[in-house]
Formats: C-alpha cells, structure tokens, sequence
C-alpha cells in the first residue's frame, strides 16, 4: 500500500465514523463536535510517526496563553509540556509544530474569531495553522469573508486585489495554511502560483476529478498535507490538481 493509499484508507474510516456519530448524537449536536475533534486526533495518530504529540489545549510562550486550540501538534520532549490536566495540556510554543482549528460550521463571526486566533497565536510564535470545517463553506463567502477581515491601507507597497478592490494586506504569514470545508468539497491550500496574468499568492481549489468520492478526495489530500508538512517536507501544489481561478487570489507579486 503507498502513502497515498493509507491516507485515502483513513479518509474513507474517519468519514465512515464521523457519520456514524452524527446518526447516533442526531439529537445532541453540541457532542458532534467534540467527537469529531477527538476522530481527527485519532486519525492523525495513526499517520504519523511516534516522535510527534497529539492534544487538545493551549500554547504558551513567555508566559502569555492562547486560547483553546482543538488540535496541537508538538515535537515530543522533555520541555515540550509545560502543564497537563488530564486530557488538557499547555504546550511549549517553541514545541509546537502546527495547529488545527475545528468548526462543526462556520459564520462570518466565527471565521474572523479564527483569523484573529491564528493572528495571536502566530505572536506567539506558532506560525503553522490549518482550519478544519465539518460543514460548508463556499468559495464566495470565504473571499468575502477573508477581504472583510483587513481594512484598506493604501500606504505600503504590497496589496491585495480582487475584482474591484485594492487592498493592504501586510504579510500572509498567519493565514491558515490550508482550509477544508468537508461537507462542501472545498479544499484551499495557500501558496505561491503562477498565472497567466503573472504571479500570486493566495488560496488555490483543488480539483476534485471522481465525482462521488469528492470528499474522499479532500480528506485524503487534507492528511497528506499535513503529514508532509509536519514531518518537515515542502508542500508544492501540484498545478494540475489545483485552479487559481477557482482560488483566491490576495497578491499580485
């Protein structure tokens, strides 16, 4: 079995049981969540090799404390805890190697507490964050949301373009590297792509070429990136998989 086959086999076993939670919880949906949180750890755990930790908790940097983070993935260490209670930990931020935010569903409200989340949390030098939604998000709506966040700046040199609009936007360094809406199909990597009409930065879509298994396909290239990028390998969006016009673009280099 390759490495793709076991990450398209733990997509198939994690969808199979999340929905078997959602049918078993129909009437207690603050519980989908939580297992859904604890099916995505488990799932990680099974990718990944022993020298990562898996938890749910906070991040820590000189004293100063995030807020709660459904998903840390630390550098295992004698350092690396700096609390733990329970199944809580308070995680080293030097140990830190990347963060999941998991949303059951998503707002307007929501994606900007994340965004303003993601902002503090690279402060406190954890810059690796990943944004998992279980329920819909269109590709509208999260551009709409994205250039509603930054207010105009039209005072540096960098901006940020859409259709009608310039915008400041000052670095891209806390964005969510990658963003999964699994219910809609929608996965969105951020990276450096080159267009006919010159070079971006941005979200770029994947693809989804197998009709049926589309969500298959999101999750399976959801863990792989995760996975490659935590064991300490370049992510490269392979251009034939991924569309910039059905991205978003936030730089025109």
């Amino acid at each position: 079995m390759t490495q793709e086959d076991k990450y398209r086999q733990q997509a198939k076993v994690f969808l199979r049981r999340i929905n078997e939670a959602r049918r078993f919880f129909d009437n207690h949906k603050s519980s989908i969540g939580f297992v859904g949180e604890y099916l995505l750890r488990k799932s990680l755990h099974t990718l990944m090799n022993q020298p990562c930790g898996i938890c749910q908790g906070f991040v820590i940097c000189n004293g100063e404390i995030s807020r709660q983070c459904d998903v840390i993935i630390y550098t295992k260490g004698k350092d690396s805890i700096h609390k733990s209670y329970g199944e809580l930990k308070i995680v080293n931020a030097e140990s830190v190697v990347a963060i999941i935010e998991v949303k059951s569903s998503i707002s307007k409200e929501a994606f900007h507490s994340t965004l303003k989340a993601f902002e503090h949390l690279y402060s406190l030098r954890v810059p690796n964050c990943f944004l998992f939604v279980y329920g819909t998000l269109s590709r509208r709506r999260m551009s709409d949301w994205l250039f509603s966040y930054k207010y105009p700046n039209l005072c540096t040199e960098q901006h940020l373009v859409t259709e009608s609009y310039l915008y400041d936007w000052p670095d891209m360094e806390w964005l969510p590297n990658s963003i999964l809406a699994l219910e809609s199909n929608k996965y969105f990597k951020l990276g450096h792509i080159s267009a006919d009409n010159g070079d971006w930065g941005g979200y770029t879509a994947l693809n989804i070429k197998d009709g049926k298994d589309a969500t298959i396909s999101c999750l399976q290239e959801f863990f792989s990136d995760i996975v490659t990028f935590i064991h300490g390998n370049e992510i490269p969006i392979k251009i034939e998989n991924y569309s910039i016009e059905d991205g978003i673009g936030l730089f025109r280099f």
